[in-house]
């Protein structure tokens, strides 16, 4: 289930559930949790898709965490047109519908890494400690971003 209105999101978010953020990557996937009040984003662990399945990680988080709804980085290029990974994203949100029963959201990830990058720069962070978190910092981003906008359509 997708869910893709302000309105749609409220009723779960009166249910004190958080929401989860997801940079995807097709090896390594960024992931992020919003506070109760969906006003704050925290980083959590790079996913290594090769080491354990994501779905089963993502079931458990779900549960563990009381995640009402996903908000997934939507991959479009700078002109707003739609690749490759536009198409691997939709796949995977396809599949993670289907296996965590959440609604799920996609939301403009464009520029999300170069800013995590610049932001890790900014606080004198290793290249290898960059390279290691960069995707969580995205998932942030990502999750911020919609924060942001969601309470700005349910201030109007």
């Amino acid at each position: 289930m997708i869910y893709s209105t302000a309105d749609q999101l409220s009723s779960i978010k009166n249910k004190n559930m958080r929401l989860l953020g997801i940079d995807y990557g097709k090896r390594y996937i960024g992931l992020a949790i919003s506070d109760l009040s969906w006003t704050l984003t925290r980083a959590l662990p790079v996913f290594d898709t090769q080491k354990l399945s994501i779905f089963s990680y993502l079931q458990a988080l779900i549960t563990q965490e009381n995640i009402g709804a996903i908000v997934v980085g939507d991959p479009k290029h700078m002109n707003g047109d739609v690749g490759e990974l536009c198409q691997k994203v939709h796949q995977f949100c396809q599949k993670l519908s289907h296996q965590t029963h959440v609604p799920i959201t996609r939301f403009d990830e464009r520029m999300t890494s170069i800013m995590a990058e610049e932001h890790m720069i900014m606080d004198h962070m290793s290249r290898a400690k960059r390279k290691e978190k960069v995707d969580s910092i995205a998932a942030c981003y990502i999750l911020q971003g919609f924060l942001d906008h969601f309470c700005l359509k349910a201030l109007k």
